[in-house]
């Protein structure tokens, strides 16, 4: 089971252990590892109730008669309806692009060539999320691509419903027991992660660490003093850095920590800032080094506020405390450069 974060105001100074058995839930110290049962407990028959509701409601329409009565497209839930006479299958789930908006798999689609794909790769994610959740398997989502390759045709379909499920049934993808492939990478002296499998990540200052998943670590201990943290978008400042030993210049104030999300970051390495910015002591500067035009603002913005696409987890992954530390473009004229040269450059 995925256990439960310990506030860092409870831990002196980073020297005891912090817990991370869920990114989710944060809890007192004094609370028993029965009542965390309870609530994981609670959710698994959530998710198992929440997917099976969704696909009974599905099948009806593909299996029952029609009726003559019709029933409205329901909201957010998944529930889905019956047309009169029309023979159709219409399915509402939340559309993450546009908000609070949602959208609508039908079947047959209005269009030249109708098909029941969309309707039959959404049941097999279902599928699959339902064998994880009631079995207690963890899957990723490449692994679900790979077991039906020639339904799905791709990897961004099986990303974009994964998470589109998670949203219309209002749980995190966690709780489906699917995540998306580690690519995040951290580095620096003092921080030891642990996992539930009793293997535990010993971060140094030489190399770059992926960042496992939320649910497989048991819990993070910074065994040393952590004076800053820095969050860089490209994997290539990140590389220089490491071999540079940079977390531990002695040009600095102390020993840091620094991660990349290796462009837009995964959830995984959303999770470790986030956690970094809830629990390090608030004199700890947590800065975000990015490119300073619209992708590397986005890229900022995504670490510290969240993402449209993640919105209904936002509160969960936004490290609010990260600052931008630059180079802003309005500072290269400082520097000499001129507009003239710095569009040459950027174009």
């Amino acid at each position: 089971p995925r256990a439960s974060l310990v506030n860092i105001s409870q831990v002196h100074r980073l020297k005891q252990p912090i817990s991370t058995k869920s990114i989710y839930h944060y809890i007192d110290m004094t609370e028993s590892d029965q009542e965390e049962l309870e609530v994981h407990d609670a959710t698994i028959e959530t998710t198992i109730a929440q997917i099976e509701h969704l696909t009974l409601n599905i099948l009806e329409q593909i299996v029952a008669p029609l009726t003559k009565s019709q029933r409205d497209i329901g909201s957010l839930d998944g529930t889905c309806s019956h047309r009169p006479g029309d023979g159709k299958v219409e399915i509402q789930i939340a559309d993450r692009r546009r908000g609070c908006a949602s959208r609508v798999l039908r079947f047959p689609a209005q269009t030249k060539s109708p098909s029941s794909r969309p309707i039959a790769q959404l049941l097999r994610v279902m599928n699959f999320a339902h064998d994880a959740v009631t079995q207690d398997l963890s899957l990723t989502k490449r692994d679900l691509f790979y077991k039906d390759v020639t339904l799905f045709r791709s990897q961004r379909t099986v990303d974009k419903l994964v998470d589109d499920l998670a949203a219309t049934l209002e749980l995190d993808r966690a709780d489906l027991n699917i995540r998306a492939t580690s690519k995040g990478l951290v580095c620096g002296s003092g921080l030891v992660i642990y996992l539930l499998d009793g293997e535990a990540l010993r971060i140094n200052d030489c190399e770059g660490t992926l960042i496992p998943a939320g649910e497989d670590i048991e819990r993070f201990e910074v065994q040393s003093d952590v004076s800053w943290v820095l969050v860089v978008e490209k994997e290539a400042v990140f590389q220089t850095l490491c071999r540079l030993q940079f977390t531990k210049y002695p040009g600095l104030p102390g020993c840091g920590l620094i991660v990349t999300g290796k462009g837009y970051p995964d959830i995984a390495t959303r999770q470790l800032v986030k956690t970094l910015s809830d629990n390090l002591p608030d004199e700890i500067p947590i800065m975000g080094l990015v490119d300073g035009d619209a992708y590397g603002l986005d890229i900022l913005s995504v670490y510290k506020y969240g993402s449209q696409s993640l919105r209904h987890e936002n509160e969960k992954l936004a490290a609010h405390r990260i600052q931008w530390l630059g180079v802003r473009a309005s500072e290269l004229t400082g520097y000499g450069a001129s507009w003239s040269m710095i569009s040459l450059y950027t174009s």
